[in-house]
Parts: C-alpha cells; structure tokens; sequence
C-alpha cells in the first residue's frame, strides 16, 4: 500500500516567516531594536526587538536605532544590553 496523499489544492501550506522590517520611510532594512514613549514625561526608550509587533512600539533597524534623536527637552535611553565580550564569535 501506498503512502496518503491530499488531493492537490487541499494541502494549507505554513504562513511564511517574513522579518520585521524598520519603521522609518524608505528603510528596508531588518528590525533590530524597538522604540517607544511617552509624551507626559518627554522619554524615549530603546529596546531589543520586542517579540510581538506592537502599535505602541516602532521598530528600528540598528543604524536607525543608533542614530535616532529626540526634540529638545525629552530625554532617550537606551535600555539594550550590550554584546558580552564573553560571548562566542564565529569565524
């Protein structure tokens, strides 16, 4: 006996894994980092990537994310850790 197969067209295939991509206009590059805040207090935060997509969070790619500036009088931190100097590098 042969193996089952689905008649064709019946089969769901897996959504595809597609990147997040950074939020700036014209920026194609892949998200790396995660940016929100909060008018009341002037703050801008800078987070790894965060898991889900957010509406209340705009994702950046790593040039972005380092670059971005803040209007006069509001504060932005950058909450990401930094790589290890112990951690393994591929050659």
């Amino acid at each position: 006996m042969g193996t089952f197969r689905p008649p064709l067209g019946s089969r769901r295939l897996a959504p595809a894994i597609r990147p997040r991509l950074c939020a700036r206009p014209g920026c194609d590059e892949v998200a790396a980092a995660t940016m929100t805040y909060d008018y009341a207090s002037r703050s801008t935060w800078i987070d790894q990537l965060d898991v889900d997509a957010s509406p209340a969070g705009y994702d950046l790619c790593e040039a972005h994310a380092e670059r971005l500036g803040v209007p006069s009088g509001w504060t932005r931190t950058d909450r990401r850790q930094p790589p290890s100097p112990f951690s393994r590098v591929a050659v």
